[in-house]
């Protein structure tokens, strides 16, 4: 068994005691499992989930090497989603065909950060 010396200033735990014994009066137990977040959390949906092929979105640009940083954001059409390697329903690439430029680049879902409405 592991012993060590805890001492406190004015504390009780001047002697020795086993770490077990420390651990038994000092933990906290917490259960993962049944961790449910505040509402305003669970409401808060990624805007990515719900962005299908067809669709015009707003993109953060995110400034690629050899590029001039000469804007914030870009629109496009999506061209294409494609899915995770652990769950292929949750999208995390999409191809978008910039509107102005005509250039296809594939773009991190989370750079996503508006949906325009059909019109």
């Amino acid at each position: 068994m592991h012993t060590q010396t805890w001492s406190t200033i004015g504390g009780p735990y001047a002697e020795s005691a086993s770490t077990y014994e420390l651990a038994s009066q000092f933990a906290v137990s917490v259960d993962h499992g049944n961790y449910r977040p505040p509402k305003d959390e669970r409401e808060k949906r990624p805007i990515f989930l719900d962005v299908v092929p067809g669709m015009t979105v707003i993109v953060r640009h995110d400034v690629q090497t050899g590029e001039r940083h000469d804007r914030d954001w870009w629109m496009g059409r999506v061209i294409h989603r494609g899915g995770g390697a652990r769950n292929p329903k949750i999208h995390n690439l999409f191809q978008i065909a910039d509107v102005d430029t005509g250039v296809i680049r594939w773009v991190n879902a989370d750079l996503v950060t508006h949906i325009l409405p059909r019109g």
